[in-house]
């Protein structure tokens, strides 16, 4: 394991969110052919890791892997780049055969703010949703997809088309929200004053669909998807996509309850060893997400960079 240290207080740190990279500098007196005014620039071959420097308000981590040092801020999500996301979700064994189905939720909407069932009611992105699915395809560069799919929900269909797949995208119905039925448009506080025993995940919606009818559709996409001939990218909603993940690894739509998901995150499906081994191999990774009020937030995620299963 890489030995810890305390990053002295007169270094200093330059990090950008928007390219993902990040330079340290340490003072050095003198000079030498690789500083400038005075300073040292490091590089990643001289850390093994390097936690907590305070800086511009922000406190950081670093962590060396592979001779690349990934931030791990606490304020600012820059922890992971694009183009390493591949290697991370295939890391611990993964061989380049067993494919990946990567599921993107739609972005901040109204009723996503105000915690409000938003099933078949069609509406738009907010402003920051939108944001967040520019966001969201610049975490997906480098991948290649054989099939792209969305919900026929503008909500799914826009974060489709901010994040890059406009042109390549088939819409798929199977990849609709759960039908609340009467439930639409409630909060579940609401709900749970007239049934106080009520669980979305058990006991479904009057008027709308039940758990097994939802994980019904989801087997569907479980078999398309391990039928395609690469990996392959979907977009639909939360609760779906939770009873998707649940049908994937063999478990029943109940346990979906305990698979938090918010918007514009990713994740991804696949497997460990061969295809007998179903695995959630990523969720909710939110690194790229913007919180409501524009600004970079941290979230509470599986990450792809502690992503590291052994054989």
């Amino acid at each position: 394991m890489p030995t810890c240290k305390q990053v002295p207080a007169d270094w200093r740190i330059q990090c950008s969110a928007q390219e993902m990279t990040f330079t340290l500098q340490k003072p050095q007196p003198g000079g030498n052919p690789r500083s400038a005014n005075g300073l040292q620039w490091l590089t990643t071959s001289e850390i093994s890791t390097i936690e907590t420097l305070t800086t511009w308000s922000l406190t950081c981590k670093f962590l060396l892997r592979d001779k690349i040092l990934y931030p791990r801020c606490t304020v600012r999500s820059c922890e992971l780049r694009a183009k390493e996301l591949p290697a991370q979700i295939r890391g611990g064994g993964m061989t380049k055969a067993l494919q990946i189905t990567y599921l993107a939720r739609h972005g901040e909407t109204a009723w996503t703010i105000t915690g409000q069932h938003t099933g078949r009611t069609d509406l738009p992105l907010t402003q920051v949703g939108e944001a967040n699915a520019l966001r969201l395809g610049e975490r997906l560069s480098g991948l290649t997809f054989a099939k792209v799919f969305t919900s026929p929900l503008r909500r799914a269909m826009r974060t489709c088309e901010l994040a890059g797949f406009g042109a390549v995208f088939e819409i798929d119905d199977d990849l609709l929200e759960w039908d609340y039925g009467e439930y639409e448009g409630r909060l579940t506080v609401d709900i749970l004053k007239e049934r106080p025993d009520w669980q979305l995940f058990h006991d479904g919606c009057p008027g709308g669909e039940s758990p097994q009818q939802v994980a019904a559709r989801a087997d569907r996409i479980v078999n398309r998807m391990r039928a395609a001939a690469g990996d392959v990218l979907l977009f639909s909603s939360g609760h779906f996509l939770r009873v998707l993940a649940t049908r994937w690894i063999g478990l029943k739509p109940i346990n979906g309850k305990s698979l938090m998901l918010g918007t514009a995150s990713l994740s991804a499906l696949g497997y460990e060893h061969s295809i007998s081994h179903p695995a959630i191999r990523l969720w909710n990774d939110t690194h790229h997400v913007l919180a409501s009020n524009g600004q970079d937030s941290a979230r509470i995620h599986a990450s792809a960079a502690t992503l590291q299963l052994t054989r």
